[in-house]
C-alpha cells in the first residue's frame, strides 16, 4: 500500500540569500531558476503519517525519524517534472484536478544533486506571486507516495527508525514552513544604497567626535576644580 505524504511539522526558517534566482516576465508571471524541492535527509513523522505504519510496528501518536533515501530520490526525480504547484497539500489526479488551487508548475529539469532534488518553477497566479515576493510564503514542500521500511540506522550521524523507498511525486505545495530546511525560494541580498551608507557613517563619526569633545571638556573642568593639572591640552 502507498499513501500520499504531505509535510505537516516543519519549522520556520530564514530565506536563503544566495543569489537572485527569480525573474518576472512581461506578463507578470514569476519564474524561479533553481530551487531545492526535496532532500535526502532524516525528518520526523508521526506514526499515523507513515503508510501502513501500524502494520509495520510504528505507534500512531509517537514521533519517528525517517530517512528519505538518496537512491529513491534520484530514481523519483523524473516523476516531479511538470507537476502542478498548489497553495496547499492536496492529493491530485487528472480526474480530481483542483483548478482553483493550482498556481504554477514544476519545470522539466528536475535532477538529483546530492543530497538535494532541485529544479525550476513557474508561478502564474497573483496570490502565489504576491506571497512569494512579500516573503509570506517562501518555501516549497513536496507531496509524494512512498513505501516505508522499518529499519534502524544512521545517516550523516543522525539516527533513523525507518527508510522511505519507492518514492513517486504527486505535486509541490507552496508553504510557510517546510520539513526540508533548504526548500526555500532563494533571492539576492538587498541592494546597498552607498550614498545612505556614507551619510550614516559621516553622522556616526560626527556624533562620536562631539561626545569625545564633551567628555574631555568635563574632565578638564573636574580636574581644575580639584586643583589637579589637566591631562589634556586646553
Amino acid at each position: 500500500m502507498v499513501s500520499l505524504h504531505s509535510p505537516l511539522h516543519g519549522r520556520r526558517l530564514p530565506l536563503a540569500y544566495d543569489r537572485s534566482v527569480r525573474r518576472v516576465d512581461k506578463d507578470g508571471h514569476l519564474f524561479v531558476d533553481k530551487c531545492t524541492l526535496s532532500s535526502a535527509i532524516v525528518s520526523q513523522y508521526y506514526g499515523w503519517e507513515i503508510p501502513d505504519g501500524e502494520s509495520l510496528g510504528f505507534t500512531r501518536d509517537r514521533l519517528y525519524r525517517l530517512y528519505r533515501d538518496a537512491d529513491a530520490l534520484r530514481t523519483a526525480a523524473p516523476s516531479l517534472n511538470g507537476k502542478p504547484i498548489l497553495m496547499d497539500h492536496t492529493a491530485i489526479t487528472a480526474q480530481t484536478h483542483p483548478h482553483q488551487k493550482v498556481v504554477g508548475a514544476v519545470g522539466s529539469d528536475v535532477r538529483f544533486e546530492n543530497p538535494n532534488l532541485a529544479g525550476s518553477l513557474s508561478f502564474w497566479a497573483p496570490e502565489a506571486i504576491e506571497a512569494i515576493q512579500s516573503g509570506r510564503m517562501r518555501s516549497v514542500s513536496a507531496g509524494y507516495r512512498y513505501r516505508a521500511v522499518k529499519a534502524a540506522g544512521s545517516h550523516n550521524g543522525e539516527r533513523y527508525d525507518g527508510i522511505m523507498t519507492s518514492i513517486h511525486f504527486n505535486h509541490l505545495a507552496l508553504v510557510e514552513a517546510p520539513r526540508v530546511p533548504d526548500a526555500v525560494i532563494g533571492d539576492s541580498l538587498p541592494t546597498m544604497d552607498m550614498k545612505k551608507m556614507a551619510d550614516s557613517l559621516e553622522n556616526l563619526i560626527s556624533e562620536r567626535m562631539t561626545f569625545l569633545k564633551t567628555r574631555a571638556a568635563s574632565t578638564r573642568m573636574i580636574l581644575t576644580r580639584r586643583g589637579l593639572p589637566s591631562l589634556t591640552k586646553p
